[in-house]
């Protein structure tokens, strides 16, 4: 046994030891371990900055699409303002043509002018529109008197339609 034992230990491969020398190539070995190492280096670096880039890039799409949001709710708001301004105006403008005729009828209820028959028979036909439509105006049911040479039937006419 002892001379397998010696046999065996004789064929045992031994570690290599040397220093690095060229082998085939333009770079040592232990050139090419260093570059090889350094690659890996740069490998993950480039990674790295690839990473960062497509979350740069990210975070770019996301602000422009919060940007855009935000602008089209700036838009809509102030569409909105506009709208309810508008609306205001408007009720402002009803609410004062209200009032002053209001305040007209007071002061015509206050006095009775002496009224002649054109102005008897134009009250009528005024007082035939009103109660037939009680929604309108009354300045705006004499405008139309008015326009159609006080004639009730075409007034009544063109408000039916």
């Amino acid at each position: 046994m002892k001379a397998l034992e010696d046999y065996r230990a004789s064929k045992k491969p031994t570690t290599i030891r040397g220093e690095a020398r060229c082998a085939g190539g333009s770079k040592s070995e232990e050139e090419a371990r260093l570059d090889l190492d350094k690659q890996h280096r740069n490998k993950k670096y480039e990674q790295i900055l690839k990473k960062e880039q497509r979350n740069r890039e990210k975070r770019e799409r996301e602000d422009k699409e919060f940007q855009e949001k935000k602008a089209k709710a700036r838009q809509t708001a102030e569409e909105n303002a506009r709208r309810r301004n508008a609306r205001e105006v408007n009720f402002l403008r009803d609410e004062h043509a209200t009032t002053n005729e209001k305040f007209l009828r007071r002061l015509d209820a206050g006095r009775t002018p002496p009224q002649s028959e054109t102005s008897v028979s134009q009250s009528s036909k005024l007082q035939q529109l009103r109660e037939m439509f009680p929604d309108k105006k009354p300045s705006k049911l004499q405008k139309l008197l008015d326009d159609n040479n006080n004639d009730v039937a075409e007034v009544a006419d063109l408000l039916m339609d």
